[in-house]
């Protein structure tokens, strides 16, 4: 719970309307949080199948900032584990993107640009 209370103050601090927020029966397994932005959105979760830990993740993770704030960013790599692990139909194309991707940006596999 001490994470989730975290959250909404970091959320209310970004100026993130929260009101519903407070009426959440959190359970620390199973609610998530999806916050849509005009070209994307961002997803709160407690936890992702396929994957091993947080701490496993944050290694393999890519630090970014934006607009000032440190993120961390899901490797591709864990990402597709993730989307194969959860075996919705729809996660297949996300797959497919993502790999074109990885080949085109990961040098190592030959295919740099």
């Amino acid at each position: 719970i001490t994470n989730f209370t975290n959250l909404l103050a970091a959320l209310r601090e970004l100026r993130v309307k929260d009101e519903s927020l407070n009426k959440i029966v959190f359970d620390p397994k199973k609610t998530f949080l999806k916050i849509p932005h005009p070209s994307f959105h961002t997803d709160f979760l407690p936890q992702m199948k396929g994957l091993e830990s947080f701490a496993e993740s944050k290694l393999r993770s890519s630090k970014e900032i934006l607009d000032g704030n440190q993120l961390y960013i899901l490797s591709y790599e864990d990402l597709i584990k993730n989307k194969i692990a959860v075996g919705r139909s729809i996660d297949q194309e996300d797959i497919n993107q993502l790999n074109k991707i990885k080949k085109k940006t990961d040098p190592s596999l030959g295919m740099g640009m």
